[in-house]
């Protein structure tokens, strides 16, 4: 049930079209009244722009927690669409951070599900059963790709906290790149 509402809400935030400003030739506005009728418009389409933002990092939250893995990955994508000014946008920034941790514990996921090793530049299985898979070479660049984009989005959710001087955020990308290059520092004797 979670999963159906959460699929039909994101569906509708995906396919929100912005409304493009229109005179209403009714009103007979001055062009006083049209500059202020616009700017109104406009303030009014970025506030709810930013709204989406805000619930589509809640929905990303909601669905990681409840193991909807793809849900969290297109909510989490769009979220982080649109770039906000830091200074202006400090909850939006804390929300973006957010989203680009989820995005990276997808990664994390998406690469667990096929029994792969994230912390590891070569193709290193759970198992130890690598030697025995048979991997192609579009598998192969599939897992780098996901490797390099958990680094990526981890580093921007380090780079969101900084910006909106959240301690708290950039923490949690530390602690989860920590958490799943564990392996490699246990291996080099850290």
């Amino acid at each position: 049930m979670r999963e159906t509402l959460l699929d039909r809400a994101l569906k509708a935030l995906q396919e929100f079209e912005e409304p493009v400003y229109g005179l209403e030739s009714a009103k007979d506005l001055v062009e006083e009244e049209i500059v202020e009728e616009k700017k109104v418009f406009h303030l009014k389409n970025i506030k709810e722009r930013k709204q989406r933002v805000l619930i589509a990092t809640e929905m990303a939250k909601l669905a990681f927690e409840e193991n909807l893995v793809d849900l969290a990955f297109d909510a989490g994508t769009l979220a982080v669409k649109d770039e906000w000014d830091p200074i202006k946008d400090h909850d939006l920034i804390m929300a973006q951070s957010e989203s680009h941790t989820i995005l990276a514990k997808c990664y994390v996921e998406y690469l667990l599900e096929e029994e792969i090793e994230i912390g590891h530049k070569e193709l290193v299985t759970l198992d130890d059963d690598q030697d025995e898979r048979d991997f192609t070479n579009e598998d192969r660049v599939r897992f780098q790709e996901q490797k390099v984009r958990f680094t990526e989005h981890i580093i921007k959710a380090i780079k969101l906290g900084s910006q909106a001087s959240q301690t708290w955020l950039m923490f949690n990308g530390a602690v989860e790149f920590w958490n799943n290059y564990l392996p490699v520092f246990k291996a080099l004797g850290f």
